[in-house]
């Protein structure tokens, strides 16, 4: 019998490549995520620091994402992740307004070859306030979390290349699906749409859906307008809605919103 010699590299080297594929195979993209599967292909993935949601959809001919995770070096984990998860690669990604949550991983997305669909109001604001933006989270988080400071400031403003005009409806049909981006007037941004897909009575609101009721983020409230984009939610035949944040998908989170919207117009 021939004694085997311990090599401490080659062990090393077999434990980071079996972490590796243990990672890559786990039920979520790391232990800040959580993921809900709504039905098959059909995964909404909430990711730090906010709760926020990530929609993806598979198609036979590709991923169609929306909204990224707040950072570019957990946009690069989800896809990552779901790319071995669904032995394919996110073709499009679309932005449902201009901030971190919204558009924080563009970067990531672009460098990968995925095309980047938002409206075109998406895109101007992203290339006027993102990157300044991106140094204010940055500097917010400096103190609490250093780790997530530093990935906000490895953001760079990454405007689509296609966009669509708005108010109105805007049609695509991105790796064979039909989708439908919905603007009417301002609401919780200037330029937060909602993202419909038509086949499946799939809505992703964004967040103008708010999943407790709450409206925390008031900056740039518009509540008339708000109001408006909801009835046209509203309108629309749905199985399931995702919010901007948390893990509620009943398309009740509509109407709920819309009367949270009315009290904080009466205030």
């Amino acid at each position: 019998m021939i004694a085997m010699r311990f090599d401490p590299t080659r062990a090393w080297l077999l434990a980071v490549a079996l972490a590796t594929a243990l990672a890559a195979s786990s039920d979520t993209p790391g232990p800040d995520f959580r993921v809900a599967e709504l039905e098959p292909g059909v995964l909404v993935v909430t990711s730090k620091p906010w709760h926020a949601n990530t929609l993806l959809v598979k198609t036979n001919q590709g991923i169609i994402l929306v909204d990224t995770p707040a950072t570019p070096a957990d946009t690069a984990r989800l896809l990552d992740w779901v790319e071995h998860r669904w032995g394919q690669p996110v073709t499009h990604a679309l932005a449902s307004h201009w901030h971190a949550d919204g558009s924080g991983g563009n970067q990531v997305l672009e460098a990968r070859g995925a095309e980047l669909v938002s409206s075109q109001k998406t895109a101007e604001l992203l290339r006027e306030r993102g990157n300044r933006a991106a140094v204010e989270l940055a500097e917010m988080y400096r103190e609490s979390s250093p780790e997530t400071s530093k990935e906000f400031e490895e953001i760079r403003a990454t405007p689509a290349r296609r966009t669509f005009q708005v108010p109105g409806v805007a049609r695509f049909e991105l790796a064979g699906e039909p989708v439908e981006l919905h603007w009417v007037a301002p609401s919780h941004t200037p330029d937060s749409v909602g993202v419909y897909f038509p086949n499946r009575g799939l809505l992703y609101g964004g967040c103008i859906v708010r999943s407790d009721g709450q409206i925390i983020n008031r900056n740039e409230l518009d509540a008339e307008g708000w109001i408006a984009m909801l009835d046209v939610f509203l309108g629309l035949e749905t199985r399931f809605v995702i919010p901007g944040h948390g893990q509620r998908f009943d398309p009740t989170m509509l109407s709920e919103s819309k009367q949270a919207v009315e009290t904080l117009g009466s205030e």
